[in-house]
């Protein structure tokens, strides 16, 4: 049913007839008679009574004017959702991120958008491998991925950042007596702690741990837990250079010879993004001024 002849109807009916109606509605009187004509037809009965020299409503008509106020109501509130989502005052945006990618730019990213854009939320999973990002985001449980730019990412866009510089992250005292920078073909040395997942993909740092012979003696999937470990001198882990100097505590991150590196990025799908997306977009590169230690121990 056209939306459009219900707005009519009941404007003939607020109005009391179809002369002040039209008025109203800046619309010739014939085209408005001729619009109730054809709602009548469409929903099989009349619903004005137009014997005296005013329309007042049949029983039908009175039952119809209940639902039609209903149906305006509700079109009225559709409209108001979706202008505030197009003018970022309200929407849901979904981002799957590998782990380095939600340490690093994803906070800062977030941070920015909740400061220029406060009605939009951020709903973020952290799926166990790059593969399972690009999966998500091709079959829409996620509209952005974050992750490494090294595996296949098939029909999506990519967006590169940049490369992300990784390093051997270990407690400070352990550190100080390393080489720097630290030698891969020595990585048997350092025992590790380790991702599920790390170590058994196909990218330049999990070769490099296989090729080494490394002694994993921690696998977690809780980063904090792999961060205490670091502190107390269990072990070093693979981690972004940056971010391990700047936001774990008395945790030195050295650099590797070779050197590591990994592309990282964001992809979606080739259907235009929603508006919050572009939003989010638009800020993931702009880092925060003052990073926050996201562990205090």
């Amino acid at each position: 049913m056209d939306l459009r002849l219900v707005e009519y109807f009941i404007s003939v009916v607020d109005c009391g007839g179809v002369t002040k109606a039209a008025n109203q509605l800046y619309i010739a009187q014939p085209s408005l008679s001729q619009a109730v004509r054809t709602l009548e037809r469409e929903v099989g009965a009349e619903l004005f009574d137009r014997s005296g020299r005013s329309m007042t409503l049949t029983p039908a008509g009175k039952v119809f004017e209940v639902g039609a106020r209903a149906v305006i109501r509700d079109a009225a509130r559709a409209r108001a959702g979706v202008a505030a989502v197009r003018d970022l005052r309200a929407g849901r945006l979904r981002i799957a991120a590998d782990s380095a990618m939600a340490l690093d730019p994803l906070p800062a990213a977030a941070a920015l958008l909740q400061e220029r854009h406060p009605g939009i939320q951020l709903s973020i999973t952290e799926p166990e491998s790059p593969s399972e990002i690009v999966a998500d985001v091709r079959l829409g449980r996620a509209e952005i991925g974050l992750t490494y730019l090294d595996v296949d990412t098939g029909p999506l866009i990519t967006v590169p950042f940049g490369d992300q510089e990784l390093g051997l992250a270990t407690a400070e005292d352990r550190a100080a007596g390393l080489p720097n920078p630290f030698p891969l073909d020595r990585l048997h040395e350092i025992p590790l702690v380790l991702g599920n997942r790390e170590g058994t993909g196909d990218n330049a740092v999990d070769a490099a741990i296989r090729s080494s012979g490394a002694t994993v003696v921690v696998r977690t999937a809780f980063r904090q837990a792999a961060w205490e470990l670091l502190q107390l001198g269990v072990g070093a882990a693979i981690l972004p250079v940056d971010f391990a100097r700047d936001r774990i505590r008395r945790v030195a991150a050295i650099p590797t010879d070779p050197p590591l590196s990994r592309p990282i990025g964001a992809v979606h799908r080739k259907t235009p993004l929603s508006p919050a997306a572009k939003a989010f977009m638009r800020v993931v590169r702009q880092p925060l001024t003052q990073p926050t230690p996201v562990h205090n121990r």
